[in-house]
């Protein structure tokens, strides 16, 4: 039987389109398919962000390189899973403090202003992350594209099992398990599997020293950026 594939405009023989891949489907939507079909892509191993970030962490370069090949529709996309992120630190900042990962902006701000600002921070905070990579990855050659995908990958997805872990914690104990220092193994941890994706035929050696890198030019961007505003503000007639 020819059926008509919804995407492609094309006919189609068997069950799957041969121009695009979607399964085409023989049943009319309904409310349970629409329940079905939300329930099924959220537990879904292959497509759903929550599988998606378990990958990045138990084997990034595998769903990575996937990405940088072109196949975009086995796993969900890097800016997906940021979006979960923004959401994750949207209900975080909500209900449970205005830190986030025990990092609270030195700024002065009332109670509307202080979750905004904290979000603009983490999207701001990424391309250093990007920058640094592409920085101390130099020799291998990657276009700053490869290096955003693999940062944004790893980042959203540690972002989020940090927020989501130090905030079973929070409400359940009262207690901090990353001791306001959660900032700081957000980034070791994102530096050390990025050097693995980017450097995992190179030995151990190189990937330490990769990880070395990352660190050393992002605290030098951190401590530049720093002096530079520093010496913009003392040369500012309105602060004194």
């Amino acid at each position: 039987m020819i059926k008509h594939c919804a995407h492609c405009g094309i006919d189609v023989a068997g069950k799957y389109c041969s121009e695009c891949g979607q399964e085409i489907g023989e049943k009319d939507s309904t409310l349970w398919s629409i329940i079905s079909d939300t329930f099924m892509n959220l537990i879904d191993l292959d497509r759903s962000v929550f599988a998606a970030v378990w990958l990045v962490i138990k084997s990034p370069r595998t769903i990575i390189e996937s990405y940088w090949k072109g196949n975009r529709k086995l796993y969900a996309s890097p800016g997906k899973i940021m979006l979960y992120a923004l959401a994750i630190a949207a209900i975080h900042l909500t209900n449970v403090n205005q830190d986030i990962l025990g990092g609270a902006v030195s700024a002065n701000f009332n109670d509307e202003q202080v979750g905004e600002t904290h979000i603009i921070f983490w999207v701001i905070f990424l391309p250093f992350l990007v920058l640094s990579s592409y920085l101390a990855f130099i020799p291998k050659k990657l276009s700053f594209a490869k290096h955003f995908v693999s940062i944004l990958y790893i980042s959203t997805s540690f972002f989020i099992v940090l927020t989501v872990v130090q905030d079973i914690f929070l409400l359940a104990t009262g207690f901090d398990i990353f001791f306001n220092f959660g900032i700081t193994l957000f980034v070791v941890l994102v530096f050390i599997w990025n050097a693995t994706v980017i450097r995992y035929k190179d030995g151990y050696g190189k990937i330490l020293l990769g990880i070395l890198m990352q660190i050393l030019i992002l605290v030098g961007i951190f401590v530049s950026l720093t002096l530079l505003f520093a010496q913009i503000n003392s040369e500012d007639p309105r602060i004194r």
